[in-house]
């Protein structure tokens, strides 16, 4: 059985899903005052979404096989041992190219409202970044319970935080 950091550093789904959300740490430290100050913040969304990209296809062509794509899982994390929870995630034949066309439309987004947006840039790539987890979470789960938590994105913290 694997540590979550084990999964977030190999060539798993777990870091598929979750390099996003570790990519939105730097983008608190970028200033951005107007439009000029933006430019910064857009070349780290493209390079990110980009290596997004990349970790996509190196999963899917690692695990290709004879034109098939298998059944492919991450090793189980226990999450609530006291209940029998575990933090697993799966793709087979079915979610990978979901989940591809998620990886793909990433830097496509972006790419399209480069021009578009010229405020707020730094909550519009975290906004994105953090939906990019939610969506490719959502189809990943191999349990029920963290397909919910995934499904219902960004609230579960809120509930968390407010009891």
């Amino acid at each position: 059985m694997d540590t979550f950091l084990d999964l977030i550093l190999g060539n798993t789904l777990t870091r598929l899903v979750f390099f996003p959300v570790l990519a939105c740490i730097p983008l608190l430290f970028f200033k951005e005052d107007g439009p000029s100050g933006a430019k910064p913040v857009k070349i780290y969304a493209l390079a990110v979404s980009l290596i997004e990209l990349v970790f996509g296809a190196y999963y899917v062509g690692s695990h290709m096989g004879d034109g098939t794509f298998p059944l492919v899982r991450d090793n189980a994390v226990d999450w609530i041992p006291s209940f029998g929870i575990r933090y697993e995630l799966a793709m087979d034949g079915i979610s990978m190219p979901l989940v591809m066309l998620t990886v793909l439309l990433l830097p496509l987004v972006l790419l399209g409202s480069w021009q578009g947006i010229t405020r707020h840039w730094r909550a519009f790539t975290g906004g994105n970044l953090l939906l990019h987890n939610r969506l490719p979470g959502a189809l990943l789960p191999f349990y029920l319970l963290l397909f919910y938590i995934f499904w219902e994105g960004m609230l579960w913290p809120m509930y968390l935080i407010n009891g």
